[in-house]
């Protein structure tokens, strides 16, 4: 916390506020931590952003939390689509990266204008 009120200083020149790496500590600082009667303290899992917003990673300021039915992860979600004709191999025919807490109905329209754009479209 030290670090952070010194780099927002007054006093403190400009251009430390925008070294990439303090941005995260501040970031990860508002977002995990509050100030109560001068003390640090950690906030109340109900006072947290969603897992849409928090960040999950100090190396990866994108990454985001994401969970389907009893699984949950961090980072990214790749949605892949794949023939499924019977008695026929499944072939990956499209494979979109998002953020975790994206679900697969967002993207679907993304889904089949790609693939519509390779005449791969179901018919």
């Amino acid at each position: 916390m030290r670090l952070l009120q010194a780099v927002f200083h007054p006093t403190t020149p400009e251009w430390l506020r925008q070294v990439p790496a303090v941005e995260m500590l501040r970031r990860t600082w508002v977002h995990e931590f509050q100030i109560e009667d001068e003390t640090v303290r950690w906030r109340h899992p109900k006072n947290i952003p969603p897992a849409g917003q928090s960040l999950v990673s100090p190396y990866d300021s994108v990454a985001r939390a994401g969970s389907k039915r009893d699984t949950d992860w961090s980072g990214w979600k790749v949605h892949i689509t794949e023939t499924c004709e019977p008695d026929q191999p499944n072939l990956t025919t499209h494979v979109l990266t998002t953020t975790a807490p994206v679900h697969d109905v967002q993207v679907t329209d993304t889904i089949h204008e790609g693939l519509a754009e390779q005449n791969l479209a179901a018919v």
